[in-house]
């Protein structure tokens, strides 16, 4: 969120308004949970979540191991309970892995071994079901989109890599090219922007690069050598082309789009994690978010490896158990999901990143907003706790101006409690 400025602002009352005056101060909410994100989550959820994926609106598709087994939330937190009710009983067992399509259609693949695909009501594409047909015989675990539509799964079946057309038709060549390459179930793909496929896992090696045929790239291997000592549950791919990887025992590493080791991100990294890392997920400025098991289930690093260790602290202790799965909101939220029970049921959002800080000419003009209550209440009760920053998110203010004013043309005397507002490039913000 580092498209956000905050300013204190000194009031002046003016006939139909209120004049602005910032000046500007740094702060970081990074970290920091969305308690009214959190809030309509609510108890919608009844069991762990596994994966999380973010549509182009901002609305969040949840998976795991709770009743239905697949859900939608809005960028505010609250159910689209349409979603759940279209999706009925097409899924038959708890889901371990979800894509988005470019069409806004949702894949998703189970422990149970299947493929599915959604259109974005929740209603199955039932073609789809009927060409994917008794394609596995393991679970999936790993499900990515390329460029032109088709799809990628990884798992625990044999072969552990396939790929699909956008009908659900597999491209058997592909799964032919593969060959032996792959010992072990896969747990992560991703697509390099030259349509390149690197997969993570527990086989031999833990990371390969296949290219768009299939056919693996052994040069890759090579050079990546016996750099890796577990299993890998998070792959992600920056945009220079280098590989952010991440698993067993606090693992979490760069190569570059060779394989070779960027040895300064580990030297940077140093002793930051100390137990698995199950998730990554990258900024629109190149930061990378860790989930995971280790102390604090949630991390951000800048592209260095270099820990933002305020970002740590804000989080604290507010999760109480494993972070399974993350992802980044287009707002630049950023939606866990896992095994915790707090700051709220199995799925959270958390603030990121620190707010840039400015008292120069790029503060846009937004206008006061002010809360209208009763001559009788002193900024008190009546005053909402929450912000909405429209299309963004939610925050908490703590402090209200004690600066009363009567409200220009209110022929009924009424007064106003005043904000010191934050201000954002896209526009005005209003109290809810």
């Amino acid at each position: 969120m580092r498209k956000f400025l905050i300013a204190i602002a000194s009031l002046a009352v003016v006939l139909g308004g209120v004049g602005l005056a910032p000046t500007a101060f740094a702060s970081s909410i990074g970290g920091t949970p969305d308690a009214a994100f959190n809030a309509a989550v609510g108890t919608s959820l009844d069991g762990d979540v596994s994966a999380v994926a973010v549509t182009t609106d901002g609305h969040i598709i949840v998976g795991g191991f709770f009743t239905e087994y697949l859900k939608e939330f809005d960028s505010t937190g609250t159910e689209v309970t349409s979603f759940a009710t279209n999706v009925g009983s097409a899924l038959d067992g708890a889901v371990s892995s979800v894509a988005v399509k470019a069409d806004g259609h949702v894949l998703v693949g189970g422990f149970a071994g299947f493929l599915k695909e959604l259109d974005s009501t929740g209603n199955e594409v039932t073609s789809f079901t009927t060409n994917v047909g008794s394609a596995f015989d393991g679970f999936v675990s790993a499900v990515a989109v390329t460029s032109n539509g088709h799809i990628l799964v990884g798992g625990g079946f044999t072969g552990f890599l396939k790929e699909f057309d956008s009908t659900g038709t597999e491209v058997t060549s592909f799964a032919t090219n593969v060959g032996s390459a792959l010992d072990g179930a896969v747990s992560s793909v991703a697509v390099t922007t030259d349509g390149h496929v690197l997969v993570g896992g527990g086989f031999t090696g833990f990371l390969k690069e296949f290219d768009s045929t299939g056919a693996e790239v052994t040069s890759f291997a090579s050079n990546l050598g016996s750099t890796l000592n577990g299993p890998l549950f998070g792959v992600a791919v920056t945009a220079d082309g280098h590989i952010v990887v991440g698993g067993f025992n606090g693992l979490l590493r760069k190569f570059d789009s060779t394989g070779t080791e960027v040895t300064s991100f580990t030297t940077n990294i140093g002793s930051a994690m100390d137990l698995d890392v199950s998730g990554i997920a990258l900024t629109a400025d190149g930061r990378i978010i860790v989930s995971g098991y280790f102390t604090g289930f949630l991390k951000e690093f800048d592209s260095t490896g270099t820990e933002d260790t305020s970002f740590t602290t804000n989080v604290g202790n507010t999760l109480d158990g494993g972070v399974f799965a993350v992802a980044v909101t287009p707002e630049g939220g950023i939606i866990v999901g896992g095994r915790f029970t707090t700051p709220r049921m199995y799925l959270a959002q958390f603030f990121d990143g620190p707010i840039a800080a400015s008292n120069g000419p790029n503060i846009p003009t937004a206008p006061l907003q002010a809360y209208a209550i009763g001559q009788s209440d002193t900024c008190a009760s009546n005053a909402p706790a929450w912000v909405n920053w429209q299309g963004i998110a939610s925050q908490q203010f703590t402090s209200w101006s004690a600066s009363w004013q009567q409200w220009p043309g209110n022929g009924a005397g009424g007064y106003v409690c005043t904000r010191q507002p934050y201000f954002t490039t896209l526009g005005n913000w209003a109290v809810q």
